[in-house]
């Protein structure tokens, strides 16, 4: 990952992208986490809205692998429904 930063010298503000790309990565991995926990413990319901909602949170690329987790969990609760 490259290092992308931005300061602006006349408020004095420094951003980093990379922080905050994984920083993002962070939630989407918790996500990943409560939707599993919820699934496990029968909480389908939980499991799938947090499972939905990571999957329209985070686009791009570099997100593919946590989208890709999040839609076998929602067809495991397709399975658990059907």
């Amino acid at each position: 990952m490259m290092a992308v930063s931005y300061v602006d010298t006349a408020s004095k503000v420094s951003i980093d992208f990379g922080k905050i790309e994984e920083l993002e990565k962070s939630v989407a991995r918790l996500a990943l986490d409560v939707g599993d926990t919820a699934l496990a413990e029968g909480c389908v319901d939980v499991a799938a809205a947090v499972y939905g909602g990571l999957i329209k949170r985070f686009a791009g690329s570099e997100f593919t692998s946590y989208r890709h987790r999040a839609k076998l969990g929602l067809e495991k609760i397709e399975e658990i429904r059907n």
